[in-house]
């Protein structure tokens, strides 16, 4: 090689070097070239988490990558600035899409895709049944079941193991059910049971009753309370072997407190009179008095407090309903919904409210106001998209009514219109991914965020189906 060739090819490599390098800095720097619009720019990316695994990711049509099992996890990288169109699809289950909007040098996050099957399978685990009551841990459920000679007797039924066992047999055709409530580990539960002469209350041990022999059907229990005044409302409080009750009273709408031991009443506590609602939530007992002034009563104070400055207007021929969420206290006047605002003053938040519902993770309040659905965000969301603490937002608005409104988990809803269970997320960028997941009639239902599982009461059945996701 002649030097006039070795000084030509020196010149061209440092030529190349030069032009080269500054190309390769800025692709390493994210930038490229979108020959769409003939520019110059950083890239983006998207990334996807997605329940369950092995399901396939779509960009603008083309696929681009696929979970694989144990690892719900895909990262789209690459992407020029725009909008594109994602889609999450995999077989047997029904399909997710959404336009996404990447920009420069950053990852736009679709972190909570939940694919949920298209065939559900179920079966029918009790009959007759009038009504049901489930425990806050989902195990187990209180079914009234008739009988064929027109009276009725209730039930225990392990989901376990889909046994049933009775435990009380209607004395007199006089007898209804009021309500059943369960304390928050399901390890008791409170019977109201309504006549003509009046209303006893009858308390069981979950273990006991389900260890019972199944026929014949044990002899009656003894009430733990039996009045002959109404009892409009009633739980347990969040003390260990109590009981709160609103009581009808000629002079006033007594609150008690009842503790009891070994099945039997040991003292009972007047918390206050002339009372129009209460709420127990975790160490909180709360109640709404006839002035319209919300008290607060804790195991940090010895006496109750008032939480707002200003009285609230009551009218006396509405019902009132207190909520205590995410250390909130909302009020409900008939289907009107106010907020205790950080001034301790009552705001409207909802000129109409017909169901609340309490996320999972306690960050956010559904609600379904006729066949619209919307959130009130109790903390900030730091998931894409991202909302503010005291944001409302709108969902969606059905042609029909929403009921049984819940979560699936805390990112995803679950309720009925007409006679279809549908499931809808809550992302509200571009379309909401809306699903039918069964069709029954007229039915009423409970998920099981442990099991995955739906209760489902239709036609006089109780119907469980397989696990969801």
């Amino acid at each position: 090689m002649t030097k006039r060739t070795r000084t030509l090819l020196f010149f061209f490599l440092g030529f190349l070097f030069l032009c080269s390098t500054p190309l390769l800095i800025l692709y390493s720097q994210g930038y490229r070239i979108d020959w769409n619009s003939r520019t110059i720019g950083q890239i983006g990316a998207i990334h996807f988490h997605i329940d369950p695994a092995r399901a396939d990711i779509l960009i603008d049509q083309q696929h681009r990558d696929r979970t694989l099992p144990l690892v719900n996890t895909a990262f789209i990288q690459n992407l020029v600035p725009q909008t594109y169109h994602a889609q999450v699809v995999k077989e047997g289950y029904h399909s997710w899409e959404k336009d996404l909007e990447v920009t420069p040098r950053q990852v736009t996050e679709a972190n909570n895709i939940l694919l949920l099957p298209k065939n559900i399978n179920f079966k029918a685990v009790a009959g007759n049944v009038m009504q049901w009551w489930q425990s806050p841990n989902h195990a187990y459920a209180i079914v009234q079941e008739q009988l064929p000679n027109n009276k009725w007797r209730l039930l225990i039924l392990s989901y376990d193991n889909e046994t049933l066992k009775p435990f009380y047999d209607q004395k007199s055709f006089t007898e209804t059910v009021g309500d059943i409530k369960w304390n928050i580990q399901s390890s008791e539960f409170l019977a109201q049971i309504q006549s003509r002469e009046q209303t006893a209350l009858y308390l069981w041990e979950t273990s006991k009753t389900l260890s019972q022999n199944s026929s014949p059907a044990p002899p009656p229990a003894s009430p733990i309370i039996s009045s002959a005044q109404d009892i409009s409302h009633l739980d347990f409080s969040p003390r260990t072997n109590s009981l709160i009750l609103l009581r009808y009273e000629e002079q006033g709408n007594e609150l008690l407190q009842i503790q009891y031991d070994a099945g039997k009443i040991s003292q009972t506590e007047m918390l206050a009179s002339n009372v129009l609602a209460f709420t127990v939530s975790g160490t909180h007992i709360l109640w709404i008095d006839g002035e319209g002034r919300i008290w607060d009563q804790n195991d940090r104070a010895q006496t109750p407090e008032s939480v707002n400055i200003t009285v609230f207007p009551i009218d006396p021929e509405l019902p009132y309903q207190l909520y205590y969420f995410g250390g909130k206290v909302f009020l409900q006047e008939n289907r009107r919904l106010f907020i205790l605002n950080d001034s301790r003053v009552f705001e409207e938040l909802f000129p109409l409210v017909d169901t609340i519902a309490l996320s999972p993770d306690g960050k956010k309040l559904a609600f379904a106001q006729g066949s619209e659905s919307w959130l009130y965000f109790l903390s900030d969301e730091l998931d894409q998209p991202k909302h503010s603490r005291g944001e409302k937002v709108f969902l969606t608005r059905f042609s029909q009514p929403i009921s049984d409104l819940s979560w699936l988990n805390s990112h995803y809803l679950i309720f009925r219109i007409s006679d279809e269970i549908k499931a809808m997320e809550i992302d509200t960028r571009d379309n909401i991914n809306t699903v039918t997941l069964l069709h029954f009639i007229s039915p009423s239902f409970r998920f099981n965020p442990a099991t995955k599982f739906l209760s489902i009461y239709s036609e006089k059945k109780l119907f469980v189906t397989e696990k969801l996701f």
